[in-house]
């Protein structure tokens, strides 16, 4: 008898392996897929590129911004615009001090010579003081500081004060400042103070003077200015005092009676002024008096005529 339908393979373990292998791997792809669904669906992580010297730069920017303002803070401290603000002092009676004006041009002009001149380290005040001073015989002396805050230098100036007047060959008067230099020219607008006898007045003849000159010794300077002196406590002011030329002879025009006085440079002029004192007590108790003039320019000796 034929069979129509086919007898069922009984299942051996391979088969059943088999079968339940490959209801393991389509259960095992069904259970990897639910668990993790968002790993399949979620896109790759991107990078992110950080500029390490934009970084470094914006760290260091703060830094930067006050190293500038301090070092601009420093320039400007020390910064000198090459200008100076000038005061003058005129706390004695005669002046001869022109306009403030025309001394800071001056110190502005000497400034600017020199780029050193723009800084308060370097810039040379002591040099400006001294070219004001030998420029502007006037002048006693000149203080220039440097201000702690600002860019102007401050400088005072002293007036030169006359301690004689000499007149020249070409008949100019020229007041004298300490040391027998030429100070300033004798003018109508100054003071006469030639009238005011206020100081000695020296005539040599033999020289022309300008403004600036060496006009006299402090040897002999100071030797007139002790006769002056001392003539002035005897109440016997002297009117002039003549230099003659290749000569060491000085000459004193007194007013008592225009007698002349002959002084020597070369000798003491104390000794010179304590013979023509003891003189004139002798000549005063005789009731005498000179015609021409009174030689003391031997030591110890005194002549009249």
């Amino acid at each position: 008898m034929v069979r129509i339908f086919k007898k069922k393979q009984e299942l051996t373990g391979r088969n059943v392996a088999s079968k339940t292998g490959e209801r393991s791997s389509n259960f095992s792809y069904y259970s990897r897929s639910s668990v993790k669904p968002e790993t399949k669906r979620s896109k790759p992580k991107q990078e992110v590129v950080i500029d390490q010297d934009r970084v470094g730069i914006l760290v260091r920017l703060p830094r930067l911004i006050i190293f500038f303002v301090i070092v601009f803070g420093l320039l400007y401290l020390i910064w000198l615009n090459g200008t100076t603000s000038v005061q003058v002092l005129n706390g004695k009676k005669i002046s001869f001090l022109q306009n403030p004006l025309v001394y800071k041009k001056a110190s502005q002009a000497y400034l600017a010579k020199s780029i050193s001149s723009h800084t308060k380290i370097s810039v040379n005040i002591l040099g400006l003081d001294s070219y004001l001073e030998h420029t502007f015989p006037e002048i006693n002396n000149s203080s220039t500081s440097i201000p702690l805050i600002g860019s102007n230098l401050r400088t005072t100036i002293n007036s030169a004060q006359p301690i004689a007047i000499m007149e020249d060959s070409a008949s100019h008067r020229f007041y004298l400042k300490a040391g027998g230099y030429v100070m300033a020219q004798d003018n109508l607008s100054k003071p006469d103070i030639k009238n005011n006898l206020v100081f000695p007045y020296i005539i040599e003849k033999f020289q022309k003077l300008s403004l600036g000159q060496h006009a006299m010794s402090l040897q002999d300077l100071q030797f007139i200015q002790y006769i002056e002196q001392e003539l002035n406590v005897q109440s016997v002011p002297a009117i002039s005092y003549t230099l003659l030329a290749n000569s060491r002879e000085l000459d004193v025009k007194t007013q008592a009676n225009n007698i002349l006085l002959k002084f020597n440079l070369q000798n003491n002029v104390k000794e010179q002024v304590g013979s023509y004192l003891s003189l004139r007590k002798y000549l005063l108790a005789n009731h005498i008096t000179p015609s021409s003039y009174i030689d003391l320019r031997v030591e110890g000796r005194a002549y009249y005529k």
